[in-house]
């Protein structure tokens, strides 16, 4: 997902893993959006399957 730190890149993210892909990679120029939003997903429960999760900057 490219602008994954981002309000709709965000929102796509969070629908795409209730299908739980197997790997899904975050492409963002913002450190932080991608800091928070792992944090997100991982306080959300949205990670416990363990799916193979890359962040880019």
């Amino acid at each position: 997902m490219i602008g994954g730190a981002g309000t709709i890149g965000s929102s796509y993210i969070k629908q795409i893993l209730k299908y739980k892909p197997s790997k899904i990679t975050v492409v963002d120029i913002n450190e932080n959006g991608l800091t928070e939003l792992t944090r997100d997903l991982r306080s959300s429960n949205l990670l416990d399957y363990n799916p193979e999760y890359i962040t880019i900057q």
